[in-house]
């Protein structure tokens, strides 16, 4: 205790520490229970209650005899020290520490400096360990090392690399396996022209976590990490100060979107059920067949949103259904990192330091991450931002039943346009061709289309061009009329587009379920059971079962329920148009030779 002759203390183990106990928790009381437990160790019965009478007593006496200004004052339940015009170290730090959260960095640098001078040595060091209350101390390290930590960033901020290197330094000795102090030990490091130095700490943390906890670093060391290998900015920079992009990447909006209008007000409630409460997935799927506008209707939404996502809105096509390879998990971040302002050398090695570099540049936006035409559920897991503030829209042709299964999703599927809004968007898309003034004929078209947006926009291009889609033999009610329309999406000149579409979802399949598919297009039926198909193709109820649902989670088959599937004209023509377009030896391997779909598939 520090009084005008000097700095003083109790002769006595006891009195400094009963007095340690009340300076620690003034100006609150502390029980005369907690006391005896805590300085006589809880060794004595409750008659050593009459010692700590004795006790404060004697420490009453030692404060008048120091000639100083703190009181002990009985309470109904024990005792409470009352340091009258003085003030303990711990209250005068604790109030350095409030203010320091109140001014800018400069000034917050030099409270903390002060706050953290206030400490010499451990707390209550000269009383002897067994008279401590060890929860009290803990908690007054965890108050030190917070201090450290925010005398290190304000360093960092103001430039003071030294004293930020000093306190991570001490961070880093009181836990070795504190990833936030070494990596604000790494930037410190780097900061001061020493990136050798830090590239070193960071591999001997990474060797001791892995040792230690068998665990690899977090995002935050990995940043770092990776700011460093990349570090040749100004010293005043951050790690990532690299990473301030606010990317624009949204595609432009179709110029004609017609329907959709029920889809479209269901994303938007979900959305703005999501930012209201936060308690809806962050996470929405537009699933459907080929060519059903799932793009379009994702960008047309997001375009209309982007001011909602004012950090930046990320598109990226993973090619999930394109020609060639789908993107990689791999190759997806790489991209959605440079997006976000990672220079090459900055991107780590592997999918998930990638992962976790991305979601730390995300934590903190509110940002929207449009995936486009995605593969499958393990190609877009690792893509997604994880905790914060960002929403991630996805468009596929599978269902991704298993991302739903592993992640909390909101789904939606795309089908066939409605009668009117196919007949609408066919007539926008033809307004200048020669048949439409033949409503009649334009429905019949659009039929023929299966009000698939993709095959409506073909037939308007083929009807721009004063191509004829039906002739007079056609309008006398054929029974293949409807067949011959649907070839024309399949022809091959400029306008193949939706063939290539079906057949990219066709080849992805496994051979025995393409064998299935071309089964189904080539029988009588339009809408077929487990147990039918099952009849149809030689096999047991539950392959048939599993076979339909590989078909309908590529939306090949549609499934509305009931156990019931319906494959439609447009996908049956593109299979019959497939048999007459293959070799024989190719017509073999799919299962179209002679016969093929009487022979049982097991």
């Amino acid at each position: 205790m520090r009084t005008a002759a000097g700095v003083v203390r109790p002769a006595s183990q006891t009195v400094r520490a009963l007095l340690g106990q009340l300076v620690l928790a003034a100006p609150e009381a502390v029980s005369a229970d907690h006391l005896t437990i805590t300085v006589w160790g809880g060794r004595g019965p409750r008659h050593l209650k009459s010692t700590l009478y004795l006790t404060v007593h004697k420490l009453r006496k030692w404060l008048t005899e120091s000639a100083a200004t703190a009181e002990v004052h009985s309470t109904d339940s024990g005792y409470r020290l009352d340091l009258g015009s003085g003030t303990s170290d711990i209250q005068r730090f604790r109030d350095l520490m409030r203010k320091a959260e109140t001014v800018r960095s400069e000034e917050a640098f030099d409270l903390l400096h002060e706050a953290l001078s206030l400490w010499r040595g451990e707390p209550l060091a000269d009383v002897c360990a067994d008279r401590v209350d060890g929860a009290l101390v803990r908690r007054l390290r965890g108050e030190r090392g917070s201090a450290l930590r925010r005398l290190a960033q304000a360093a960092l901020s103001v430039e003071r690399y030294g004293e930020a290197m000093e306190a991570a330094r001490f961070l880093c000795q009181e836990d070795p396996l504190d990833e936030d102090a070494h990596a604000l030990l790494m930037e410190a490091l780097v900061n001061s022209d020493r990136r050798s130095t830090a590239l070193l700490e960071f591999d001997a943390v990474r060797r001791r976590l892995a040792a230690d906890l068998g665990i690899s670093p977090g995002t935050r060391l990995l940043s770092v990490h990776a700011w460093a290998l990349s570090s040749g900015k100004g010293a005043s920079e951050g790690p990532l100060a690299w990473a301030r992009a606010v990317p624009r990447q949204l595609p432009p909006r179709s110029t004609v979107l017609v329907g959709r209008a029920t889809e479209f007000e269901r994303l938007r409630s979900h959305f703005n059920r999501w930012a209201d409460s936060g308690r809806h997935p962050a996470v929405a799927v537009i699933c459907g067949p080929a060519g059903a506008g799932k793009t379009e209707l994702g960008v047309q939404w997001a375009q209309t949103n982007v001011d909602r996502f004012p950090d930046g809105q990320l598109y990226i096509d993973l090619k999930g259904f394109s020609n060639g390879a789908p993107l990689t998990a791999d190759q997806a971040l790489c991209t959605l990192l440079a997006a976000l302002g990672v220079p090459r050398g900055g991107i780590p090695e592997g999918v998930d330091a990638k992962a976790g570099l991305y979601r730390t540049l995300l934590a903190d936006r509110r940002a929207l991450v449009v995936l486009d035409d995605a593969a499958n559920a393990d190609q877009v897991r690792p893509l997604l931002p994880g905790l914060g503030s960002s929403f991630t829209l996805i468009t596929s042709r599978r269902r991704l039943d298993r991302l739903k299964a592993l992640e909390e999703v909101y789904s939606m599927s795309l089908g066939r346009l409605p009668e009117e809004d196919a007949l609408n968007l066919l007539s926008l898309l033809v307004e200048n061709a020669c048949e439409t003034s033949h409503g009649h004929d334009l429905r019949t078209i659009a039929d023929a289309c299966g009000h698939n947006p993709l095959a409506l926009r073909t037939a308007a291009a083929k009807l721009s061009r004063g191509v004829r889609l039906m002739d007079d033999a056609t309008r006398r009610a054929s029974p293949d009329h409807m067949h011959d329309l649907n070839s024309l999406f399949f022809t091959a000149d400029e306008n193949t587009r939706l063939g290539e579409a079906i057949g990219r979802s066709y080849f992805s399949l496994p051979e025995e379920a393409r064998l299935f598919f071309d089964l189904l297009a080539r029988s009588a039926y339009h809408d077929i059971n487990a147990s039918a198909a099952a009849d149809l193709a030689g096999l047991g109820a539950d392959h048939a079962h599993r076979l339909l649902e590989t078909l309908a989670d590529l939306h090949l088959v549609e499934s509305p329920g009931g156990g019931r599937y319906h494959l439609d004209d447009l996908t049956r023509s593109f299979s019959r148009h497939l048999s007459r377009s293959l070799t024989g030896d190719a017509v073999s391997a799919v299962g179209w030779a002679s016969g093929a779909h009487s022979a049982p598939l097991g």
